[in-house]
């Protein structure tokens, strides 16, 4: 993968991270929300893109060096 590929992945990752964050944060109206499986699928999918975010990131600095 060349930089730009993984530049590229970073700022989508990135975006659909805020994003998530977002609309949880939004729809949040008590504790019960948590049973909801649209918002348990949605930390779900947070929890995964912030894995491999860290996974590109690292994967930049080892390109750099």
């Amino acid at each position: 993968m060349n930089n730009k590929k993984i530049t590229k992945s970073i700022v989508i990752k990135l975006i659909a991270i805020i994003s998530s964050i977002y609309g949880i944060v939004r729809t949040y109206t008590s504790p019960l929300t948590f049973s909801y499986f649209t918002t348990l699928s949605n930390i779900f999918i947070t929890i995964m893109l912030l894995v491999f975010l860290i996974k590109d990131i690292c994967l930049v600095s080892k390109l750099k060096n």
